[in-house]
């Protein structure tokens, strides 16, 4: 799994997985179960436009990520974008822990759904 922090215009990995191509359960060249988990799983399937996907992670319902499809071979999803302050990142506590922003636009994905997806 891919786990990301896109800001200021760079992306910077900062938590989870990084696999050579293979993660648990994936046999290469196969599609992946039909409720993806991750953007890697995503980008496994031929979705190779960065936008806004719905994954499944484990013990949750649905979630709109950003996917970054395009740098260092795609799959990663985003936790957070911001390139031009048009969001205020001062923030309390619970909008943290909850998220907030708009996925296709500037974002804090939130540490609760963060957990759920690592």
């Amino acid at each position: 799994m891919n786990v990301a922090l896109i800001c200021s215009s760079f992306l910077v990995p900062i938590i989870g997985f990084l696999f050579d191509g293979n993660s648990p359960g994936h046999v290469p060249g196969q599609g992946v179960e039909r409720f993806p988990r991750d953007c890697q799983d995503i980008l496994w399937e031929g979705f190779t436009e960065s936008k806004v996907y719905q994954i499944y992670p484990q013990g949750s319902g649905e979630l709109d990520v950003f996917c970054d499809q395009h740098t260092d071979g795609g799959g990663w999803t985003v936790i957070q974008r911001r390139y031009d302050r048009v969001i205020d990142f001062f923030r309390t506590w619970k909008d943290y822990k909850y998220g907030f922003g708009n996925k296709s636009d500037e974002y804090w994905l939130g540490n609760h759904r963060i957990y759920e997806i690592v």
